[in-house]
């Protein structure tokens, strides 16, 4: 094997076969996050998180969403090979999107939820 190219390294396309397949990966990754949105669920959403876990939750979130948007790109590519793993992507990125709003979004003061409430119910006091 050459050692003085890209030949014999994942660079060279012959050695695809032994290296990861695109697919598994991207099963891989979207099983990883099916775990994170289980554990979302069960810790923050339905638990009775700690600011620890909260933080804990924010930075891997933001993580998850930057590597999600990255795929995202890649799979959107005409020539991406896989074009079934765009409409996952896209629905992951949009879920965990939505997390981030609800979890780590601003939220309204008493004082603006009353004025929505007022709003949407003005004939009850």
């Amino acid at each position: 094997m050459k050692t003085d190219g890209a030949e014999g390294t994942l660079a060279d396309p012959s050695t695809i076969d032994r290296a990861i397949s695109m697919e598994d990966y991207f099963h891989r990754w979207l099983n990883w996050t099916d775990g994170f949105m289980e554990w979302e669920r069960q810790q923050i959403i339905l638990g009775q998180p700690s600011e620890s876990t909260m933080a804990k939750h924010r930075k891997a979130l933001k993580w998850v969403l930057r590597t999600l948007r990255g795929m995202h790109s890649v799979v959107k590519d005409p020539e991406f090979p896989l074009p079934a793993f765009a409409k996952e992507v896209d629905g992951r990125l949009l879920q965990l999107e939505e997390s981030w709003k609800l979890i780590h979004g601003q939220t309204m003061t008493e004082d603006e939820a009353d004025a929505v409430i007022k709003s949407a119910f003005p004939d009850e006091r």
